[in-house]
């Protein structure tokens, strides 16, 4: 797990993101997620973790609606981004999440790394 990157990404959905525009039962509902006033595109966590600057230069971009990192798309994308296994990119973006807030998830992604570290 890459802890520093999922760090990242907290802080920033506890702070960049407005809840208006977090919806965890889509990656986006358009172009990539900005997080210009006049943008209406929502996106969950990992489609918002293609708008942090440092993930850009990093390789992880929006195409064609998917999350993409290399030649990977979507979850796998997340798993090789975050150096995740499958059942932890599930736990952290997965649709099952849709009725939290930016800072909701936040917090959940937090007691999930906490215990993934308590663990290995």
């Amino acid at each position: 797990m890459n802890k520093k990157r999922l760090m990242t990404l907290i802080h920033f959905m506890e702070t960049k993101v407005p809840k208006e525009h977090f919806d965890m039962s889509l990656f986006t509902n358009g172009t990539a997620p900005t997080l210009r006033k006049d943008c209406g595109t929502s996106a969950c966590a990992l489609g918002w973790a293609t708008a942090i600057p440092s993930f850009k230069r990093a390789g992880l971009a929006m195409r064609s609606g998917l999350p993409a990192y290399g030649d990977a798309e979507g979850f796998k994308a997340a798993s090789f981004f975050f150096d995740l296994i499958p059942i932890e990119c599930s736990m952290l973006f997965s649709s099952e999440t849709c009725r939290m807030t930016p800072k909701q998830w936040a917090k959940m992604a937090r007691k999930h790394i906490r215990e993934w570290s308590e663990h290995k």
